[in-house]
């Protein structure tokens, strides 16, 4: 058997550590309801929830890795993986998608969380998997699928802390994932056509109206969740204003996608946007000023 030699941040990269941050919104629940404290229940349950995300959408990069592995080293981007930079095979992979559904089995054993927060999780390594083997070959229901992974989620960590949002939130959540997703593709459609075969039945026309009409969904869906009477009682003049900063990161988004086409690694692109990300902590500051000050 080969052995290899990984540095823990290569192991770190394999699994995407940095994606993780896309399962901080499971503490959004716990964090709005004003009781995220590290002696908080809720905020305790949210923690088991993290982790068996963390498991579970490990798995899911893995997979997508593995059944991606031969299409990915002629793309001029994705080659550049970690996985092909060190000369790993696929089926290191799937060694690691083994060891990694076992750590997950045991924390679903382990943790004393409501059952059907934990079916969800199971749910989205389904949905992961059917998306990694067939369904991201159809166009635009994979972008569909993808926000959903979100949604649920989102609906796992609320379940488990019986902490309940407003139905605008999800659909916000949906929104704003599908407008990413659809930037990404369309990022995708204008630099990778020829080394990914799904891109090629897309049409930039079609894509572009999608990514305005989410674009303006999501600002709208925001302002009208704001100005709820029930929302502006609680958050007043800090809610209102987080509408400037929503603007101003979906625009950022929207620029960089459909006039620069670099939005095809979208955490990649967060991290080296300083306006969108400082706009994202003071959005976030807002709220914290208001519920914990």
């Amino acid at each position: 058997m080969k052995k290899y030699s990984l540095s823990i941040f290569d192991f770190l990269s394999i699994i995407r550590c940095k994606d993780q941050i896309k399962n901080l919104i499971i503490f959004l629940p716990v964090f709005f309801s004003g009781d995220l404290y590290i002696s908080s229940q809720y905020f305790q349950i949210s923690i088991q929830v993290f982790i068996l995300f963390f498991f579970s959408t490990s798995i899911s990069y893995l997979l997508n890795d593995f059944f991606d592995f031969d299409q990915d080293k002629d793309h001029p981007m994705k080659s550049k993986k970690i996985i092909f930079k060190l000369n790993l095979s696929k089926y290191f992979l799937l060694r690691l998608i083994f060891i990694f559904s076992l750590l997950y089995f045991l924390f679903l054993l382990i943790f004393e969380v409501n059952f059907i927060a934990k079916l969800l999780t199971l749910l989205y390594i389904l949905i992961v998997t059917l998306y990694s083997v067939i369904l991201k070959k159809i166009i635009y229901f994979e972008i569909l699928l993808i926000s959903s992974g979100y949604v649920i989620r989102l609906l796992s960590a609320e379940i488990a802390t019986n902490l309940y949002s407003d139905f605008l939130i999800f659909i916000i959540m949906f929104l704003s994932v599908s407008f990413v997703i659809l930037l990404k593709r369309y990022s995708e459609f204008k630099k990778y056509i020829n080394f990914r075969k799904v891109l090629q039945h897309y049409k930039s026309k079609t894509l572009l109206n999608l990514i305005f009409m989410n674009y303006f969904f999501i600002i709208s869906a925001h302002f009208y969740y704001t100005f709820q009477n029930s929302i502006y009682t609680i958050y007043g003049l800090g809610g209102l204003l987080s509408n400037v900063l929503v603007i101003i990161v979906l625009t950022k988004f929207l620029i960089s996608g459909t006039r620069q086409y670099n939005f095809e690694d979208p955490i990649n692109y967060l991290f080296n946007d300083l306006v969108s990300i400082s706009s994202i902590f003071i959005y976030m500051g807002i709220f914290s000023s208001i519920m914990y000050l």
